[in-house]
């Protein structure tokens, strides 16, 4: 396996603004620092995203700056139907408005007439708060949530492109247990911390004008047990280290590449995830495709979320197999230009 683990503290980048340390690591040992990026602030990309699911719905909530334009986005999912709301707030850049440098301190805050979103690290781990006024059929939309149990180990990569100031930090943050109550269309749905889980994307980077990536995220629970994956692919050099990872009673496990069988000529057709070293192999079954969008010419991001359930085997690094079924989870495929 080629992954080049991060254990000692550092920096993100070095002097001439490019990624010093590419590489993985179980918790985060760099730092990063706005001050140390030697790039336009429009090839600038920061973001926090949040999302929470079960068999019956799910939710997720971004607040991004992308340099030349702030965004926050907020989505409900009915799987039942199945069906999906989402809603996006697109704000000028401030210099006021600052993402902060660690996903461990800092709150973040993006408010205007009709939205308040709210992400803040708590004594019981972290609270999500969100009022979207007038979100569906003229109802509000209020969400509560508490995440608490954050696992000691997580996903955190440093992803630089080749001959280039550009680069990607991540952590992603899986099987956080969630507590809270979401309001939507006039009905309460409940979460519950012994069934119910959620994954942060933590994303700070400069980034080329063009990128596809693709990427895959569950967290949850087999037989009580948290359980959850990160798989991701598709853009910058991975010849350090790629993200994927498996996640069972809060120890992250490695694993080296996946792919995506994606059916070429219908979406939402069962997909095959495979793995170069055979640990992480199954069928993804899609049910529901958030897709948009947004094209403004020169800027475009055309994505598809798709929902679903997974059932496969999975290896650890101990090498006990695990054999998840209908485990619920969502994967992406998302192509830029911004």
């Amino acid at each position: 396996m080629r992954n080049t683990e991060i254990i000692t503290a550092g920096s993100v980048l070095g002097p001439d603004g490019r990624a010093a340390h590419p590489g993985y690591s179980k918790k985060p040992c760099l730092r990063y620092r706005h001050s140390d990026i030697q790039a336009a602030r429009i090839r600038v990309k920061e973001w926090d995203y949040y999302l929470v699911m079960n068999e019956d719905f799910g939710a997720a909530f971004t607040v991004s700056d992308l340099g030349y334009i702030r965004m926050a986005s907020v989505s409900f999912f009915d799987f039942t139907k199945p069906g999906d709301v989402t809603r996006t707030v697109l704000e000028p850049p401030s210099k006021e408005f600052t993402m902060p440098e660690s996903s461990s301190d800092g709150s973040v805050v993006f408010k205007t007439e009709d939205l308040y979103l709210n992400f803040e690290p708590n004594d019981d781990g972290r609270l999500l708060r969100c009022v979207f006024r007038r979100f569906h059929n003229g109802s509000d939309f209020r969400v509560y949530i508490q995440f608490t149990d954050i696992p000691d180990e997580s996903m955190t990569i440093t992803t630089p492109w080749p001959e280039s100031v550009c680069f990607y930090y991540n952590q992603k943050i899986n099987c956080m247990r969630a507590k809270g109550v979401i309001e939507y269309n006039g009905i309460r749905y409940k979460l519950d911390p012994d069934k119910d889980a959620g994954v942060l994307d933590w994303g700070r980077g400069v980034w080329p004008y063009q990128s596809k990536w693709y990427w895959g995220t569950g967290s949850g629970y087999l037989d009580d047990v948290p359980f959850g994956f990160n798989l991701g692919y598709g853009f910058g050099d991975t010849s350090k280290a790629t993200e994927n990872m498996v996640y069972y009673d809060g120890k992250a496990n490695k694993l080296d590449n996946i792919e995506f069988v994606i059916p070429p000529d219908d979406i939402m057709k069962p997909w095959i995830i495979t793995s170069s070293d055979g640990r992480f192999e199954g069928v993804f079954t899609p049910e529901l495709n958030r897709s948009s969008d947004m094209n403004l010419g020169l800027i475009r991001s055309d994505q598809k979320q798709i929902f679903g359930n997974f059932k496969g085997s999975v290896i650890l690094d101990d090498g006990t197999k695990l054999r998840p079924e209908n485990f619920r989870c969502a994967f992406e495929v998302v192509e830029n230009r911004y």
